[in-house]
C-alpha cells in the first residue's frame, strides 16, 4: 500500500500540476493516520535528501508542515 502513495507522490512532484495536500485529503479518505502519512512523506524526503533535490525536499517539507497542523488552520487535513 505504501509503494501506490510514494508513486503517486513522486508523480505529482514530477508533473508539478496538483497539489500536494490533495494526496493528504485521499490519504485521510481512505483511512489513513497523520502519522501513517507522515512516515510515508518522511520516506520520501529521506530519498530526495540523499538525492541532493532540494527543490522537491522543500515542497515535501510543507507538506509535512501540514500533515502536523503547523499551517494556516484551513489547509489542516488531521485534527492531531
Amino acid at each position: 500500500m505504501t509503494e501506490k502513495w510514494h508513486e503517486l507522490i513522486f508523480s505529482y512532484l514530477k508533473n508539478d500540476i496538483y497539489s500536494l495536500r490533495d494526496i493528504l485529503i485521499k490519504m485521510k479518505e481512505e483511512g489513513m493516520s497523520a502519522q501513517d502519512a507522515l512516515q510515508i512523506f518522511t520516506d520520501i524526503r529521506n530519498k530526495l535528501q540523499s538525492e541532493g533535490n532540494e527543490k522537491d525536499e522543500d515542497r515535501i517539507l510543507d507538506t509535512m508542515d501540514i500533515i502536523v497542523g503547523y499551517c494556516n488552520p484551513r489547509w489542516k487535513v488531521w485534527d492531531n
